[in-house]
Formats: structure tokens, sequence, C-alpha cells
């Protein structure tokens, strides 16, 4: 009888993997990473019983629970990318639209598919009864449920999972320790592990790459990377935010410094974890919470992140508002079929004749700047004031811009991007 089910889980499976192939082709494989309560990692030393779900990737290689025999010896880097919002649950064949878009702009012109890990975990935001062994049929746990989150604004913020408490952040965790330790046998020869994240993402990464202790210097033996490119907002350091000086409402640009700071007297929450570290809920942010209600932890944690490696990127062009017209003049480059709609979320995601505005509409995002190009250009000032002001040090963070509006494609095709995350292209 065992026998039998084992066989029907094996046609079920062959029958879901002939669909995927059909739909989506096979260059990617569907990966699975069992995940602990409360955000901790599956290591070698823990029982299988501690996992209480698992998070799905789609990946270029299958790497997870492979035989080190089977290894992976051409692999030198890894690229995870982060998750963007989209307006809808993500879906897979986004997932896959994503991985392709990855691969065609970075990998390809470099000649770098052979030699990159090349993946992507997906944050599932709908209830989906998917048991592990249904997604990836190679699973060890092969019961355990697909973990979700409330929305896209839970797990951008590191916020923990529906069931679980799972942070989304301890997940990212989880997967650098794997590449770094559990697969070193499978992996011998990796040398860097690079996060990208874009929009919705980069708010991920930036958040992530300033609390995780796995992006720092010297953790593995490989290097991790990140790249934050068109973020909506970013975590200040404390309780200083640019002055309205530095907050022009009307469009004008990446290119210029802000050097006059204020604490908002007129927006109470605009310090609060995700924007600021003065309050975290007592509940759903785990791994935040951890970190911030420990004054040598969190001191640590500023001296740490200067000296992780962190590219942060805007368009030149990312310069719209479309949520607060009454308030901010947009450019021209924000109006589309003769100024009838307004979008500031172009090209990355459009509707014809529809106003689409993400940016503004709150007085925490609106006091960081009007426009992402603002706030980028203030929270790199706001960095290089803060380790200035309170540890001394003369701190000019690693950033670049690309021509152009939010678009992803044009950052990834940025010569500085590519040459932070070592795709040369080749002639």
């Amino acid at each position: 009888q065992q026998q039998q089910q084992q066989q029907q889980q094996q046609q079920q499976q062959q029958r879901a993997d002939g669909i995927w192939d059909w739909f989506f082709g096979d260059d990617f494989q569907r990966e699975s990473l069992p995940l602990a309560a409360r955000g901790q990692s599956l290591g070698s030393k823990q029982n299988a019983q501690d996992a209480v779900g698992y998070m799905p990737i789609v990946s270029s290689h299958r790497f997870i629970g492979v035989k080190p025999s089977k290894k992976l010896s051409k692999i030198t880097k890894a690229l995870i990318i982060v998750q963007e919002y989209s307006g809808d649950p993500k879906q897979e064949n986004a997932i896959v639209d994503d991985m392709n878009i990855y691969s065609d702009e970075l990998l390809q012109p470099a000649k770098m598919k052979s030699k990159t890990l090349l993946m992507m975990p997906w944050f599932l935001e709908e209830k989906r009864d998917m048991k592990q062994n249904e997604w990836n049929m190679h699973a060890a746990l092969k019961n355990l449920s697909i973990l979700r989150w409330a929305d896209a604004g839970s797990y951008a913020a590191g916020g923990d999972s529906v069931f679980g408490n799972v942070s989304a952040f301890a997940a990212f965790d989880t997967l650098v320790r794997l590449l770094q330790e559990e697969l070193a046998e499978v992996l011998p020869n990796l040398k860097t592990i690079d996060l990208v994240g874009f929009s919705g993402g980069c708010k991920v990464v930036t958040r992530w790459v300033f609390f995780s202790e796995w992006a720092k210097p010297g953790y593995g033996r490989a290097s991790v990377r990140t790249v934050g490119g068109g973020c909506g907002s970013f975590v200040y350091l404390d309780e200083f935010r640019p002055a309205e000086s530095c907050r022009i409402p009307q469009g004008h640009g990446a290119d210029f410094t802000c050097s006059s700071w204020e604490v908002p007297k007129d927006c109470h929450d605009y310090n609060e974890f995700e924007d600021g570290l003065a309050m975290v809920e007592a509940s759903g942010y785990i791994y935040v919470q951890r970190i911030v209600s420990d004054a040598a932890v969190l001191s640590q944690a500023y001296d740490d992140f200067p000296t992780k490696e962190v590219l942060f990127v805007v368009g030149t062009e990312d310069d719209c508002n479309c949520d607060d017209q009454d308030v901010y003049k947009n450019p021209d480059q924000c109006w589309h079929e003769f100024g009838f709609s307004c979008s500031d979320v172009y090209p990355d995601y459009y509707v014809p004749f529809a106003t689409v505005g993400v940016v503004g509409g709150s007085c925490k995002k609106n006091i960081q700047g009007w426009s992402r190009a603002q706030r980028w250009a203030n929270y790199l000032s706001h960095l290089q004031d803060f380790y200035n002001r309170t540890r001394g040090i003369n701190y000019v963070p690693n950033h670049c811009t690309y021509s152009g509006q939010h678009d992803k494609e044009a950052m990834l095709k940025s010569h500085h991007v590519r040459s932070f995350l070592g795709f040369h292209d080749e002639a």
C-alpha cells in the first residue's frame, strides 16, 4: 500500500511537472526551503519537527538537497531576486517573468548563465493549500504547508508569516546561511551572494541589509552584496528628517544633497518602524523587535552597516508623485495619453488612461521627500549626516543613477549596477 501511495505521488508530481514545463519551459526548477518557528534556521543539528512550513523558490538549478557527489562546480555566483509588489498577490507566472528578465538582462549578455545560480523566493500573499511535495517532489518533508504573509506590506517590512511566526528577513538569513555553510560541498566555488530588489523589493532588501548579520563582510566564505533600486521609502536611523528646503514640491531630479534636518512636529508616527526605529510593534515583527529592543544589539547594527556592501539606485526621472497632485507639481514625464493620466510606476507597471499613484499618500513617506528620486538623495545625505554626527565616520554610501523612470530593466542595464554585481558584457 505504501508503494502504491508513493507511485501515485510520483505520478501526480510528473503531471504537475508536465504542466509547469508546458507553461514555463524547462529553464527553471521548483525548489523549497523549510523554515522554523520564530525565524530560526533549520541547521543540520535541528530536528525536522522544527519546521513549521516551507517557502517556494524558483531557481535556475536544483541546489537544495543535492548530494555532494553532484557538485555544481561551475557556479561561482548566487543571485537572489527579491520580490517586488505586484498590485495583486504575486503568482507563479510573475515569478517566472522576473526570472527571465534578470536572466536576459544580466546573465545572458555577460555569458554567465552557466556560472550563476539564479533564484527567486516566492512570498505568498493568499491562502493556498499546497503541500511541499506538491510544489517540489524532491523535498524530504513532504507534508509541510506553504507559508504566506498577510500582504505585500507585511513581508516587505520583515513581518511574520500568517502562521509559524517566520519573519521574511529570517527567510533570507536562512537562505544565505544555507548557501554559505550547508551547501559548501555542493557549491564549492561560490564566491558571491547577491540580493537585488527593485521597487517594493528595494524596500525589503535595504531594510534586511541593515539588520542582518549575514550581510556582514567575512561572515561566510562568499561575499554578500545587496542592490536596492527604486525604493518608495527608507528606514531612517534616528529622529531627524529632511527639512522643508530638501522637500521641494516639484520634480527636480536626484542630483542634490540635503544638509538641513529637523524633527517633524505634525506627523506623529513618522519614526515608527518601518520608516524609523523608535517603536516596533510588539507582535508581528519578531526579528526586528529582537534587535531594536536590545540597545547593545542595535548599536552593533549601527556600527556594522557602513561595512556592508550596499548599492542604492534610482532613475534620474523617477521623480513622480501622482497621489499628491494638489501639492506636488509632477514633471512632464509623469503624464501620459496627452496629459490625461499620471503614473509614478511607469514603465514597470502601466495602466492606459488611468492615474496610478503609490509614492505619496502619507506624511511619514512624504517627509522623506516627495518622489523616489528626492527620497533617494535625502536618504544618502541622512546616512552621511548620521554617521558623521553619531560615529565620527565619513561614510559615503555606494550609489548610482540610471537614465529613466521607474524602470527595472533600465536599472539592470546600468553599467554601474552590472559592474557592482560583476556582470561584464562580453564583446
